[in-house]
């Protein structure tokens, strides 16, 4: 059982964590022979700082904490129960005081707080055992980073990277992309219809210029080069035959973009089209009708 005095008494054996009271000098100094320095207790500003008791309730807590929960009053944040008050899903304070007593502390654990209203806060929490002076954990400081809005961009990121993904998945045009070398990094199903490999055969092992007839790589790569086709590194449509798996030709409409990240990065994809090579298909059934009348 341990005792908490005010400030200005000066039995250092006593663990003093309450508002109004502080942590004892072995506590703050870590003298206590563990080989690591404790936090001071408790941090001001925009860190969110709290102290809370192995049995799930809260010793202390500083302003940045209540306002990120919206309460009112320390004392209304106080008497709350962690387990099933502060965390979403109450296991996560399990884990963390199981962590927390195996390793020593716990660094950047994504934990989703509940507000006094209930909305739910994701938080990065990092936490500290704090001792008495026989070694013995009675206690924990956590320091909490609310990553809330980091998360909600991070979604809204990911579900456009999946809405473009699938866009370009679905396209019926095939749309093949490489790094600058020329090395295929991308296939997309378009693609594989009409050269009929599969992209476990083609990224990261086939050059695009295998894809091309004898000369006709060399042909495309004058005319990006050249500012006669709208800039360099620009090519309108081209109607083009295509070197398919079996190595038969197959016409194609053929386009060549290039797009440049925010960090630099090119992203040459080439889109070839099924277009042409329908209506060059219709055009030569419909000839050998013409013929066979």
């Amino acid at each position: 059982m341990h005792r908490f005095r005010k400030i200005g008494e000066e039995r250092s054996e006593d663990l003093c964590l309450r508002p109004g009271y502080h942590v004892s000098k072995e506590m703050r100094t870590g003298t206590q022979g563990f080989g690591r320095k404790t936090p001071k207790p408790l941090r001001t500003g925009e860190t969110r700082s709290l102290i809370s008791s192995k049995e799930g309730k809260f010793l202390d807590c500083n302003q940045a904490l209540l306002e990120m929960l919206h309460y009112s009053s320390k004392e209304e944040c106080l008497s709350i129960d962690l387990s099933n008050d502060l965390y979403i899903n109450p296991e996560d304070r399990k884990v963390f005081q199981e962590r927390i007593e195996r390793d020593g502390c716990v660094e950047d654990m994504e934990v989703e707080f509940k507000k006094k209203d209930g909305r739910k806060v994701t938080v990065l929490l990092t936490g500290y055992p704090l001792r008495d002076v026989r070694g013995d954990i009675v206690a924990y400081e956590g320091i909490n980073l609310d990553i809330t809005e980091r998360k909600r961009i991070e979604e809204e990121l990911r579900e456009t990277n999946e809405f473009f993904r699938n866009l370009i998945e679905s396209s019926v045009d095939g749309i093949i992309a490489t790094d600058m070398k020329g090395t295929s990094s991308f296939l997309n199903k378009g693609a594989e219809d009409l050269t009929g490999y599969s992209a476990s055969e083609v990224i990261g092992k086939l050059h695009i210029t295998e894809l091309y007839p004898k000369g006709m790589a060399k042909e495309i790569m004058e005319k990006l080069r050249s500012p006669d086709y709208g800039g360099v590194g620009k090519l309108p449509p081209l109607q083009l035959t295509v070197l398919n798996k079996a190595k038969a030709q197959v016409p194609s409409s053929f386009q060549r973009l290039s797009f440049t990240t925010r960090r630099g990065r090119r992203w040459p994809p080439s889109v070839f089209s099924r277009t042409y090579d329908l209506v060059w298909r219709w055009k030569r059934n419909l000839k050998r009708l013409t013929y066979s009348w």
